[in-house]
C-alpha cells in the first residue's frame, strides 16, 4: 500500500487520492480498530500478535473501501465531466447528502489545497474525484479532510512508472515531472485520469507515454521509434527514418503498442508482490517469440 522514498510517502494505488488525504482517513481507520475491545492476552506476544494483525485488518479494509467508493464516484463523475459541467455548484450537490458543505468551505480547501480550478468555476476533476472517495470511506461530518494546509509541491496524486522493459517500477507523482524519459510507460488504476487528454482509458484504468507534442494543433506522442522498440523489438521491421518522417504515423504506432502493451504489462506489474523490480522473465521470454504490435496483424517470431 506504502511506497516510500526518502521522506516521501505514495500511494498509487489509491489514486487519485493525495498522500495527505490518504494518511488522514488512514489514521480515522486505525482509531476505529483500536477501540474495539480485545480479549486480555496472556502474553506480550500475544498483544502484540493481535496489534499487528488489527493494523493488518485495518490497511486492507481501506484499500477495498477507497477502490469500492472510486468506482462509484468515476461513474458519477463521468458523464458530468464529459460534458463540461463539472463545478462548485455540482460539488456541494454532490456532497450534500453524506457531507453538506458551503461555498466558504470550499473557498477554505481552497487555502488548504485539497481543491484548485483549472477555469472560473471549474474544480480540477480528480481533486474533486478525491473528495467525494474521502467523503464515502469517512463518515464523520466534520474533520474528514486534513484541517491543515497541504504542500504546494505536493502531488495530487501517484501513477507507476517504469522506463523500459526490464527498469524498475516506481511511483510517479502527478502532474508529471517534466525531465521524464520517453520511452517511460505510465499507469494508474484511476480511470478518470483518462479526463485528461494526455491519457488513455484502458478499462479499468489510465495508460500514456510520458512525452508528448503539439503538431500542427495535433497532440502527439512524442516517443523515439528506438525507445517504442525497447517495449516491443518486432514492432514493424521498417527502415530508421520512415516513421520519424511521419509523426502522425508514428502517433498511431505508439497509440497502439501503448493500448496492447498495457494489456501484458499492467496485469503482471500488479501482481508483483515488491514494487522496484523489473518485469517476470516470463514477460520477455513471451515478448521475444511474439511482436505485441505484430500479434494483433498475425505475424509471428520464430
Amino acid at each position: 500500500m506504502v511506497q516510500t522514498g526518502g521522506s516521501t510517502r505514495a500511494f498509487p494505488d489509491l489514486a487519485p487520492l493525495s498522500t495527505p488525504i490518504v494518511l488522514h482517513v488512514a489514521a480515522y481507520n486505525d482509531k476505529l480498530h483500536t477501540a474495539q475491545r480485545q480479549p486480555a492476552s496472556a502474553t506480550l506476544e500475544e498483544e502484540l500478535a493481535r496489534a499487528t494483525e488489527r493494523f493488518r485488518t485495518s490497511r486492507e479494509e481501506l484499500e477495498q473501501k477507497i477502490r469500492a467508493e472510486r468506482e462509484q464516484v468515476y461513474t458519477q463523475m463521468s458523464p458530468v465531466v464529459e460534458q463540461g459541467a463539472l463545478s462548485t455548484a455540482w460539488l456541494l450537490q454532490a456532497l450534500s447528502t453524506s457531507h453538506p458543505v458551503t461555498r466558504p468551505t470550499v473557498h477554505r480547501w481552497r487555502y488548504l489545497n485539497l481543491i484548485s480550478y483549472e477555469a472560473h468555476d471549474r474544480p480540477e476533476a480528480s481533486q474533486v474525484a478525491a473528495l467525494l472517495i474521502a467523503s464515502g470511506v469517512d463518515p464523520r461530518p466534520r474533520g474528514w479532510l486534513p484541517g491543515e494546509a497541504i504542500d504546494k509541491e505536493e502531488a495530487l496524486w501517484w501513477c507507476w512508472r517504469q522506463d523500459g522493459p526490464d527498469a524498475p517500477i516506481l511511483p510517479c507523482p502527478v502532474p508529471l515531472p517534466p525531465n521524464l524519459p520517453a520511452s517511460a510507460l505510465l499507469w494508474t488504476p484511476w480511470p478518470g485520469a483518462a479526463w485528461d487528454m494526455h491519457w488513455v482509458s484502458v478499462g479499468s484504468g489510465a495508460v500514456r507515454w510520458a512525452q508528448t507534442k503539439t503538431v500542427y494543433g495535433k497532440l502527439l506522442w512524442d516517443i523515439p521509434l528506438e525507445d517504442l522498440r525497447k517495449w516491443d523489438p518486432g514492432l514493424f521491421p521498417l527502415s530508421d527514418g520512415v516513421l520519424e518522417s511521419a509523426p502522425e504515423v508514428l502517433h498511431s504506432v505508439a497509440q497502439l503498442a501503448l493500448i496492447v502493451l498495457c494489456q501484458i504489462t499492467l496485469p503482471l506489474c500488479l501482481q508483483k508482490e515488491e514494487v522496484g523490480g523489473s518485469l517476470p522473465s516470463s514477460r520477455r521470454e513471451g515478448e521475444a517469440q511474439h511482436s505485441t504490435v505484430g500479434r494483433l496483424f498475425g505475424s509471428r517470431k520464430d
